[in-house]
Protein backbone atom coordinates (compact mmCIF):
# COMPACT_ATOMS: atom_id res chain seq x y z
CA UNK A 1 0.00 0.00 0.00
CA UNK A 2 1.31 3.69 -0.98
CA UNK A 3 0.57 6.49 1.54
CA UNK A 4 1.13 8.84 -1.48
CA UNK A 5 -1.74 10.62 -2.61
CA UNK A 6 -2.15 11.53 -6.19
CA UNK A 7 -0.79 15.16 -7.63
CA UNK A 8 -3.16 16.28 -10.31
CA UNK A 9 -2.84 18.70 -13.11
CA UNK A 10 -6.20 20.11 -14.90
CA UNK A 11 -6.50 21.52 -17.69
CA UNK A 12 -9.54 23.49 -18.94
CA UNK A 13 -10.81 26.17 -21.55
CA UNK A 14 -13.48 28.93 -20.30
CA UNK A 15 -16.10 27.30 -22.58
CA UNK A 16 -15.26 23.64 -22.11
CA UNK A 17 -19.06 21.97 -21.55
CA UNK A 18 -17.36 18.67 -19.81
CA UNK A 19 -14.46 20.96 -18.01
CA UNK A 20 -17.20 21.88 -15.17
CA UNK A 21 -17.74 18.03 -14.42
CA UNK A 22 -14.00 17.42 -14.22
CA UNK A 23 -13.70 20.16 -11.93
CA UNK A 24 -16.18 19.23 -9.60
CA UNK A 25 -14.99 15.67 -9.26
CA UNK A 26 -11.60 16.55 -8.65
CA UNK A 27 -12.26 18.97 -5.99
CA UNK A 28 -14.25 17.03 -4.16
CA UNK A 29 -11.37 14.51 -4.21
CA UNK A 30 -9.23 16.91 -2.70
CA UNK A 31 -11.82 17.67 -0.02
CA UNK A 32 -12.06 14.07 1.13
CA UNK A 33 -8.29 13.30 1.23
CA UNK A 34 -8.32 11.38 -2.07
CA UNK A 35 -5.84 13.56 -4.24
CA UNK A 36 -3.18 15.78 -2.12
CA UNK A 37 -2.58 18.42 -4.73
CA UNK A 38 -5.01 20.06 -7.86
CA UNK A 39 -3.66 22.27 -9.91
CA UNK A 40 -5.47 24.19 -13.06
CA UNK A 41 -4.71 25.60 -16.02
CA UNK A 42 -7.05 27.68 -17.92
CA UNK A 43 -5.40 27.58 -21.31
CA UNK A 44 -7.22 30.33 -22.41
CA UNK A 45 -6.00 32.88 -19.88
CA UNK A 46 -1.70 31.75 -21.25
CA UNK A 47 0.05 33.91 -23.46
CA UNK A 48 1.93 31.76 -24.88
CA UNK A 49 -1.21 29.38 -26.56
CA UNK A 50 1.97 26.76 -27.92
CA UNK A 51 3.11 25.88 -24.03
CA UNK A 52 1.74 22.38 -23.96
CA UNK A 53 1.60 21.18 -27.42
CA UNK A 54 0.58 17.71 -26.56
CA UNK A 55 -2.98 18.93 -25.38
CA UNK A 56 -5.43 18.76 -28.25
CA UNK A 57 -8.76 18.82 -26.50
CA UNK A 58 -9.86 19.97 -22.61
CA UNK A 59 -10.53 18.40 -20.46
CA UNK A 60 -6.90 16.87 -20.12
CA UNK A 61 -5.50 15.99 -16.92
CA UNK A 62 -1.89 15.11 -16.23
CA UNK A 63 -0.72 12.88 -13.25
CA UNK A 64 3.23 12.88 -13.24
CA UNK A 65 4.11 10.88 -17.07
CA UNK A 66 0.73 9.80 -17.20
CA UNK A 67 -2.13 11.42 -19.72
CA UNK A 68 -5.70 11.14 -19.67
CA UNK A 69 -7.57 13.27 -21.81
CA UNK A 70 -11.02 13.71 -22.49
CA UNK A 71 -14.18 13.57 -20.41
CA UNK A 72 -13.85 12.18 -16.55
CA UNK A 73 -16.10 9.66 -14.88
CA UNK A 74 -16.50 9.73 -11.49
CA UNK A 75 -15.49 5.28 -11.80
CA UNK A 76 -12.15 6.52 -13.66
CA UNK A 77 -11.76 8.59 -10.88
CA UNK A 78 -11.88 6.04 -8.12
CA UNK A 79 -9.98 3.65 -9.84
CA UNK A 80 -7.16 6.11 -10.48
CA UNK A 81 -6.90 6.69 -6.75
CA UNK A 82 -7.71 2.79 -5.59
CA UNK A 83 -4.25 2.21 -8.09
CA UNK A 84 -2.55 4.98 -6.42
CA UNK A 85 -3.24 3.84 -2.57
CA UNK A 86 -2.46 0.17 -3.80
CA UNK A 87 1.14 1.29 -5.47
CA UNK A 88 0.33 -0.20 -8.67
CA UNK A 89 -0.79 3.44 -10.59
CA UNK A 90 1.24 2.91 -13.66
CA UNK A 91 0.40 -0.63 -13.82
CA UNK A 92 -2.82 0.07 -13.87
CA UNK A 93 -2.74 3.27 -16.60
CA UNK A 94 -1.11 0.90 -19.57
CA UNK A 95 -3.90 -1.42 -18.81
CA UNK A 96 -6.03 0.99 -19.70
CA UNK A 97 -4.30 2.23 -22.08
CA UNK A 98 -4.55 -1.56 -23.76
CA UNK A 99 -8.12 -2.04 -22.70
CA UNK A 100 -8.78 1.03 -25.11
CA UNK A 101 -6.88 0.18 -27.95
CA UNK A 102 -4.29 2.90 -27.70
CA UNK A 103 -1.10 1.09 -27.66
CA UNK A 104 0.92 3.58 -30.08
CA UNK A 105 0.50 5.88 -26.92
CA UNK A 106 1.97 3.20 -24.87
CA UNK A 107 5.06 2.54 -26.88
CA UNK A 108 5.55 5.79 -26.83
CA UNK A 109 5.64 5.94 -23.02
CA UNK A 110 7.83 2.84 -23.00
CA UNK A 111 10.40 4.35 -25.63
CA UNK A 112 10.12 7.77 -23.71
CA UNK A 113 10.52 6.45 -19.88
CA UNK A 114 11.90 3.04 -20.14
CA UNK A 115 12.11 2.14 -16.42
CA UNK A 116 8.12 1.39 -16.64
CA UNK A 117 9.22 -1.63 -18.27
CA UNK A 118 8.98 -3.39 -15.37
CA UNK A 119 5.19 -1.76 -14.38
CA UNK A 120 4.69 -4.24 -17.75
CA UNK A 121 5.76 -7.27 -16.32
CA UNK A 122 4.36 -7.18 -13.13
CA UNK A 123 0.83 -6.59 -15.33
CA UNK A 124 2.28 -10.02 -17.46
CA UNK A 125 2.61 -12.09 -13.94
CA UNK A 126 -0.68 -11.25 -12.78
CA UNK A 127 -3.34 -13.55 -12.99
CA UNK A 128 -6.16 -10.76 -12.52
CA UNK A 129 -4.76 -8.97 -15.83
CA UNK A 130 -7.36 -8.89 -18.76
CA UNK A 131 -6.60 -10.83 -21.93
CA UNK A 132 -7.28 -7.74 -24.06
CA UNK A 133 -4.35 -6.08 -22.02
CA UNK A 134 -1.70 -9.14 -22.82
CA UNK A 135 -2.41 -9.11 -26.18
CA UNK A 136 -0.72 -5.59 -25.91
CA UNK A 137 1.93 -6.40 -23.44
CA UNK A 138 2.81 -9.11 -26.06
CA UNK A 139 2.07 -6.33 -29.13
CA UNK A 140 4.62 -4.17 -27.34
CA UNK A 141 7.45 -6.46 -26.65
CA UNK A 142 7.14 -7.97 -30.46
CA UNK A 143 7.76 -3.97 -31.53
CA UNK A 144 11.12 -4.34 -29.58
CA UNK A 145 14.42 -3.06 -32.15
CA UNK A 146 17.43 -4.09 -30.78
CA UNK A 147 18.50 -0.38 -30.95
CA UNK A 148 15.97 0.55 -28.23
CA UNK A 149 16.89 -2.81 -25.95
CA UNK A 150 20.27 -1.15 -25.73
CA UNK A 151 18.69 1.97 -24.20
CA UNK A 152 17.05 0.09 -21.46
CA UNK A 153 18.37 -2.13 -18.61
CA UNK A 154 17.66 -5.09 -19.95
CA UNK A 155 19.40 -7.46 -17.44
CA UNK A 156 16.89 -6.38 -15.11
CA UNK A 157 13.85 -6.91 -17.34
CA UNK A 158 15.49 -10.52 -18.30
CA UNK A 159 16.15 -11.27 -14.56
CA UNK A 160 12.47 -10.02 -13.46
CA UNK A 161 11.21 -11.88 -16.21
CA UNK A 162 13.26 -15.33 -15.41
CA UNK A 163 12.06 -15.36 -11.76
CA UNK A 164 8.01 -14.69 -12.65
CA UNK A 165 8.36 -18.11 -14.86
CA UNK A 166 8.72 -19.65 -11.50
CA UNK A 167 5.13 -19.44 -11.18
CA UNK A 168 2.62 -22.23 -10.60
CA UNK A 169 -0.18 -20.82 -13.15
CA UNK A 170 1.24 -22.41 -16.18
CA UNK A 171 -0.69 -20.28 -18.87
CA UNK A 172 0.90 -17.08 -17.37
CA UNK A 173 4.42 -19.19 -17.34
CA UNK A 174 3.78 -19.73 -21.22
CA UNK A 175 3.22 -15.91 -21.93
CA UNK A 176 6.30 -15.37 -20.19
CA UNK A 177 8.74 -17.60 -21.72
CA UNK A 178 7.31 -16.31 -24.97
CA UNK A 179 7.88 -13.04 -23.84
CA UNK A 180 11.60 -14.14 -23.09
CA UNK A 181 12.08 -15.46 -26.24
CA UNK A 182 10.80 -12.58 -28.18
CA UNK A 183 14.30 -10.90 -26.33
CA UNK A 184 16.01 -13.28 -27.27
CA UNK A 185 15.16 -12.68 -31.14
CA UNK A 186 15.77 -10.04 -30.68
CA UNK A 187 19.33 -9.85 -28.67
CA UNK A 188 21.12 -13.38 -29.95
CA UNK A 189 22.68 -11.94 -32.74
CA UNK A 190 24.75 -9.25 -30.82
CA UNK A 191 28.03 -11.22 -29.31
CA UNK A 192 27.50 -9.61 -25.77
CA UNK A 193 24.11 -11.57 -26.00
CA UNK A 194 23.27 -11.91 -22.00
CA UNK A 195 24.44 -14.87 -20.20
CA UNK A 196 21.13 -15.65 -17.75
CA UNK A 197 19.04 -15.79 -20.96
CA UNK A 198 20.77 -17.81 -22.45
CA UNK A 199 20.93 -20.35 -20.00
CA UNK A 200 17.51 -20.17 -19.64
CA UNK A 201 16.69 -20.59 -23.21
CA UNK A 202 18.91 -23.32 -23.62
CA UNK A 203 17.60 -25.18 -20.07
CA UNK A 204 13.79 -24.55 -21.02
CA UNK A 205 14.62 -26.35 -24.41
CA UNK A 206 14.23 -29.58 -22.07
CA UNK A 207 10.63 -28.23 -20.04
CA UNK A 208 8.25 -30.64 -19.70
CA UNK A 209 5.54 -28.62 -21.02
CA UNK A 210 4.94 -29.06 -25.18
CA UNK A 211 4.01 -25.57 -25.40
CA UNK A 212 6.61 -24.08 -23.79
CA UNK A 213 9.17 -26.62 -26.07
CA UNK A 214 7.55 -25.04 -29.26
CA UNK A 215 8.38 -21.49 -28.24
CA UNK A 216 12.10 -22.71 -27.82
CA UNK A 217 12.45 -24.85 -30.36
CA UNK A 218 11.14 -21.61 -32.49
CA UNK A 219 13.43 -18.70 -31.10
CA UNK A 220 16.45 -21.74 -31.75
CA UNK A 221 15.56 -22.92 -35.19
Amino acid sequence: MSTKKLTIELFVSSHCPHCTQALELLTTAVKHGGISELKIINLNTLSNTNAYPHIRSVPFIQIGDFEFPGELKKTELDGWMLAQKEGNFASYYFASLFLAGQFNQAEHLIKRKPDYWLNIIKLAQNTTTKMQVRIGITALFESLSNEFIKTIQVDEMISSLIEATNTSNHAIRVDLVYLLSLIYSTVKSDKNTHSALNNFINTTANDPSDEIKEIIEDVLS
